[in-house]
């Protein structure tokens, strides 16, 4: 502004400044407010959901352990209904599959392989965390492969990629081969497991495999 000789000059050059750009700049100005505040609103809201999940998913721990532990019918009702509100409020977030996981577990607990099988594909329907889809995918198996369907539920198996639950998918498949009479395929399946356990430290062996194994003709060999 220097290069104007009086204020006259500088202020008229500001009003001419404004009316070239003054729209844009406000336009500007407001968009710049507006992803500031709706990004500020964004993150604090997801602090709300996860401090609100987080005391959720407590409560819905403890009415599940207590349905369970005293088989009550009240309480197996109260646990249902927690796991459906923790579903719907939270859809679209990880707290949301949980609930839905959990409702699918008390739907097996009561017998009812048809509203579990419903939960796990809803699950799936989702854009759901990978590993979460990745258990929610197993599950829906077991419950299909206990519906008496061993072909669909392979078919579920081999939908996705099984995250850190490859031990078990292949301890599965080789349940739901030997469901099929295909003993050689579920004894493959079964050492495949077997080997993946070895290697997944996070994932403890499970000693009913030795059995299936042994079953089939495949026990451990003497060395090991």
């Amino acid at each position: 502004m220097d290069v104007y000789r009086t204020e006259e000059e500088q202020l008229e050059a500001v009003k001419r400044w404004l009316r070239t750009n003054g729209v844009g700049l406000v336009v500007a100005i407001g968009l710049a407010l507006a992803l500031t505040f709706g990004w500020r609103y964004w993150n604090e809201r997801q602090e709300m959901l996860r401090d609100q999940g987080g005391a959720r998913y407590e409560a819905l721990l403890q009415a599940v352990e207590q349905a369970r532990q005293s088989g009550d019918s009240d309480a197996r009702t109260t646990a249902q209904t927690l796991a459906m509100q923790m579903k719907n409020d939270f859809k679209g977030n990880a707290y949301g599959t949980v609930g839905a996981l959990f409702a699918a577990a008390l739907a097996v607990d009561a017998g009812d392989l048809d509203a579990a099988a419903g939960e796990l594909r809803w699950i799936l329907e989702q854009r759901s965390d990978p590993v979460l889809a990745a258990l929610a995918r197993y599950r829906l198996a077991r419950v299909v492969l206990a519906q008496g369907e061993p072909g669909e539920a392979l078919e579920i198996l081999g939908t996705g990629d099984p995250q850190g639950y490859a031990a078990v998918y292949e301890q599965l498949r080789g349940d739901i081969l030997l469901a099929q009479g295909n003993r050689d395929g579920a004894r493959a399946a079964y050492e495949k497991a077997r080997t993946l356990y070895q290697e997944t430290e996070a994932l403890p062996g499970d000693p009913l495999l030795e059995l299936k194994l042994h079953d089939l003709g495949a026990g451990r060999s003497a060395d090991a």
